[in-house]
């Protein structure tokens, strides 16, 4: 007769009756063996008690699901939300104020500041990269005792000021420093009373975005750039009327206003 063990499909084969071949009685069923167990672990822990202030690890497991769960944690990721979005209106009002307060006096300055505050009333989240082509970047005119620093932009092949996208949670004003500290290498900083916004300017970007710019005059000592690997090599200081002359055109107003009489 064929192996029929093929047959047994997913249940244990029984034993035979009878004794052990070493004597002992043959091991119980599964369900004898758990009541067993659980008898065993009753009488262990009578025999054993635990040393008074010890906490019977069920309810260590317990209170340690209590910690964990997911309904607190839920509660925590709502609040920082909650933060999160109670900080980007205030950021919003604070850029929507700047903007509007902004002496726009040339035809593109006024067209810029009209785009820039629709832009703001039509954007959820202006100041993210990635909610919208059309966002906020940050931008800074670096000015010294030697005049203005430019950077030879390699893609677009302009001499521009420096600056760029915003990462989350940061203002316009810090990302303008920190790009700027990022690409010269300069030891800049804002005045002493803080960010003060100079310019701003609406145009057309890579990747088919639109930057609604917004640019903040920067100090610098007198020492000479040091840009990074990875960063344009082609960053100097320039007179006033040769940045002028030779800067990118959405940039000649703000150099304008700038320069010293």
């Amino acid at each position: 007769m064929g192996d029929t063990s093929a047959d047994m499909t997913g249940e244990e084969k029984s034993a035979p009756e009878g004794p052990a071949p070493n004597g002992r009685a043959l091991s119980k069923s599964a369900p004898d063996r758990a009541a067993l167990d659980e008898n065993a672990l009753d009488e262990s822990a009578r025999d054993h008690p635990a040393p008074d202030g010890a906490i019977p690890d069920e309810n260590a497991l317990d209170e340690s699901a209590g910690d964990d769960s997911a309904p607190g944690g839920a509660a925590v990721d709502e609040n920082a939300r909650g933060r999160s979005a109670r900080d980007e209106t205030a950021l919003k009002q604070r850029v929507r104020a700047d903007v509007a307060g902004f002496d726009a006096r040339t035809p593109r300055e006024r067209e810029s500041q009209r785009q820039f505050l629709a832009e703001l009333e039509r954007l959820p989240h202006p100041f993210s990269e990635d909610a919208d082509p059309t966002h906020v970047t940050g931008s800074a005119i670096i000015v010294g005792a030697r005049g203005v620093v430019l950077h030879f932009h390699k893609r677009l092949q302009r001499w521009m000021q420096l600056g760029g996208h915003l990462e989350p949670g940061e203002t316009p004003w810090d990302a303008a420093l920190r790009e700027s500290i990022e690409e010269t290498g300069l030891p800049v900083s804002h005045p002493p009373d803080g960010p003060q916004l100079v310019h701003l300017d609406v145009h057309p970007a890579a990747k088919g975005h639109t930057h609604l710019d917004l640019r903040y005059v920067l100090h610098s000592p007198d020492v000479d750039p040091a840009p990074p690997p990875g960063e344009s090599q082609q960053v100097r200081w320039f007179s006033w009327d040769d940045a002028i002359a030779i800067a990118d055109e959405a940039l000649i107003d703000a150099l304008l206003r700038l320069r010293p009489a």
